[in-house]
């Protein structure tokens, strides 16, 4: 059977992704008229989760049936924690790893808040124009209790950038 057919084949984990993609964790969100799939990415094959670089999916929020493949949005090696992990020799592959993103949109702007593998802050920031990308890192210099920067319930965001509780 081939690894890359569609649907849920022998291989698939995601019925309405191809059979080869692996994202666990997904968040949904529409921005706009479309449906898009954040999560974090395992590659095939790896021996450690979460070791790919974050991709994006998305779909017609009206009809969620054709998925279409946006691109790599946001490259591990990005983040300056990650980065320098992998420059360092014998760093577990843990303290390489992105997880459990999400996407929030404020004032125009995307946010992608994200877990950095053993990383002391434990969390991350970047930025894009689109909800599809690029992100580009944004640092929280002097930023402190970034432990809570996610969503507190469906309708609340707490803004990292500014620490202002919004109501949605």
């Amino acid at each position: 059977m081939d690894k890359t057919m569609d649907g849920p084949g022998l291989f698939s984990i995601n019925p309405f992704l191809p059979g080869y993609e692996y994202i666990p964790d997904g968040e949904p969100r529409i921005f706009g008229d479309r449906l898009y799939l954040y999560g974090s990415h395992d590659e095939a094959g790896a021996p450690f989760c979460c070791t790919g670089d974050y991709v994006c999916w998305s779909a017609p929020a009206k009809h969620p049936v054709h998925w279409r493949f946006e691109g790599t949005i946001y490259r591990r090696a990005q983040d300056p924690y990650v980065r320098k992990m992998m420059d360092t020799a014998n760093a577990p592959l843990w303290n390489t790893c992105l997880f459990a993103p999400d996407v929030a949109e404020v004032d125009g702007a995307y946010y992608l808040y994200y877990g950095v593998g053993m990383s002391p802050s434990g969390l991350a920031v970047a930025r894009a124009e689109s909800p599809t990308g690029p992100f580009k890192y944004q640092p929280i210099a002097g930023v402190h209790g970034v432990y809570f920067v996610f969503r507190c319930d469906s309708s609340d965001l707490l803004d990292f950038l500014s620490f202002e509780f919004r109501r949605r």
